[in-house]
């Protein structure tokens, strides 16, 4: 495999994937806390009006509460945020490593640039792997 070949093969590939994935873990994360805030600041409002004449707004806190326990849950089992700056962190990580080669600097001035480059980027790439597989036992 040539250098170029593993730059764009592997190093850019990777580094792409991770960060298109933690911008839609984002996404999601976020979108989960936003409902939640929501629903939460509006049960309270719900019920200070509520009164025994308006029982739609008692069936309507009952279903907000159970949304934000479903939602809660929901974040607390994909685990959104971590996953989300795990793989930001390891996109950072590879662009780092790509730029370092390509300047030839830090650790990548030598004649073995290229062996160094695999070892350190493949190391990354396990690591986080490692750490997703952490995160999804726990």
């Amino acid at each position: 495999m040539t250098t170029e070949e593993y730059l764009e093969e592997r190093v850019e590939n990777q580094r792409a994937w991770y960060s298109k994935k933690s911008a839609v873990l984002k996404k999601r994360h976020q979108s989960l806390r936003v409902i939640v805030i929501l629903i939460s600041v509006i049960l309270p409002f719900l019920t200070g009006i509520m009164s025994d004449k308006t029982p739609i707004i008692k069936i309507t806190i009952a279903v907000g509460s159970l949304l934000i326990a479903f939602f809660e849950g929901i974040s607390s089992l994909f685990k959104y945020q971590e996953q989300w700056l795990n793989y930001r962190n390891t996109a950072e990580a590879l662009k780092r490593e790509k730029l370092l080669f390509l300047t030839k600097s830090g650790p990548y001035e030598t004649s073995q640039a290229l062996p160094l480059l695999v070892t350190r980027c493949e190391g990354i790439m396990s690591e986080e792997n490692q750490t997703w597989q952490s995160t999804q036992t726990e």
